[in-house]
């Protein structure tokens, strides 16, 4: 009776084996396989997210900086509107100190001009006086004599 037991539980041992145990090793192999599929998608999955945020981050860093060079491109657009304001408030000045010293040195020109043909006049009337001098003290050197 024990024999006949331990027989059928190899019958039923070969029997496990012939017709579960592939099942069995199959669905192993199939489990396996779908679980290395789903790390595999598990991990791509991870390393696009992480690629995402790692741009991201990126693009951020470079907003950061682009407004912040932005804002200082501005500042100093201000400043050097100021500036140019400034100088043509000074140029505008120096052109205005300009025209008077043209106008101070036409001024003077034309009394330099002038005085040149005041002083050729007065030369004319002294030459003349001192012909006239030199015709009267001949005439009264003839006379004396």
């Amino acid at each position: 009776c024990i024999d006949d037991i331990h027989e059928q539980t190899k019958q039923l041992q070969r029997k496990f084996d012939e017709e579960h145990v592939p099942i069995y090793a199959a669905h192993d192999v199939s489990t396996k396989v779908y679980t290395m599929k789903s790390e595999a998608t598990l991990e791509r999955a991870q390393t696009k997210k992480r690629r995402r945020e790692e741009k991201l981050s990126y693009l951020s860093d470079m907003t950061k900086r682009q407004h912040e060079e932005t804002k200082n491109m501005r500042e100093e657009d201000e400043r050097l509107r100021e500036n140019i304001l400034a100088l043509d408030e000074l140029e505008e000045e120096e052109d205005e100190d300009l025209v008077a010293l043209n106008m101070q040195i036409k001024s003077v020109l034309e009394k330099k001009a002038s005085l040149r043909s005041s002083l050729k006049e007065m030369k004319e009337v002294l030459h003349n006086a001192t012909e006239n001098r030199d015709a009267w003290e001949n005439r009264c050197v003839e006379a004396s004599k």
